[in-house]
């Protein structure tokens, strides 16, 4: 769980300091940043599971038309940071988007980590599952699912279990 999150030169966020909680509740006006916090976020899901080329662009994770759109007031000059409790992302406009990510000053490397709790989904609808990836659901769109629910019995009871009420059930072929 993230304590504390600090977003800087994001999208509409010129700065944003936020304690957290288990569950936090975003409300406002439209077009007042709440997507863009949560688009944050996703920046950070982004960095640790598909950086490298593999799997979706970052266009699957964040709305934005040009790069610069990322950056505050489509100032490229300044750097966009996503600081989360001892973690920091910094993310640059040279002459291409770069970013980096930093542990309490020292800078990690994305093969670093593997499997890290950040994972944004965005559902689509699909009609063939590929992927075969046994461990998680794979964000963005979770191109997985048909495998981890044929090998987990306990993910297809929890499935089962959810659609029960509605008088349908889980039919796998």
């Amino acid at each position: 769980m993230i304590k504390r999150l600090t977003i800087k030169s994001f999208k509409s966020i010129k700065l944003l300091e936020l304690e957290c909680n288990r569950i936090n509740v975003f409300i406002g006006s439209p077009n007042t940043g709440k997507s863009n916090i949560l688009e944050a976020l996703s920046y950070i899901s982004y960095f640790f599971n598909f950086r490298n080329n593999i799997g979706p662009s970052l266009e699957d994770f964040i709305r934005f038309d040009h790069r610069s759109d990322l950056f505050y007031d489509n100032e490229v000059s300044q750097p966009i940071h996503i600081k989360f409790d001892d973690y920091s992302l910094q993310i640059n406009y040279k002459e291409q988007l770069s970013d980096e990510l930093y542990l309490k000053e020292r800078k990690l490397f994305h093969g670093d980590y593997k499997g890290y709790p950040f994972k944004y989904y965005k559902y689509r609808d699909r009609e063939i599952f590929d992927s075969t990836f046994p461990d998680y659901l794979l964000p963005s769109d979770g191109r997985n699912l048909f495998f981890l629910l044929l090998t987990q019995k306990k993910l297809r009871e929890l499935i089962s279990d959810l659609l029960k009420p509605f008088d349908l059930s889980l039919g796998l072929r």
